[in-house]
């Protein structure tokens, strides 16, 4: 499925999360600032390195049609 968004982020922030602390950057619609989910910036557990540089987008918050599903 191909994915088109406009996002941009907000500052990195220290965030302590399920899977331990990171830095993460908010996700906001470039259209309406709504925030549209984070990006991993820096996972501080070794284990969760995996995330950095990653995308989470909240689908719930997003306006899809019907031709992007």
């Amino acid at each position: 499925m191909p994915l088109r968004v406009n996002v941009c982020t907000g500052p990195p922030e220290e965030r302590m999360l399920m899977t331990g602390p990171h830095v993460v950057l908010d996700l906001y619609c470039n259209t309406c600032w709504s925030p549209v989910g984070w990006k991993y910036r820096e996972a501080r557990n070794a284990s969760e390195k995996y995330k950095e540089g990653k995308f989470i987008l909240e689908l719930a918050k997003t306006n899809q049609s019907s031709e992007a599903r």
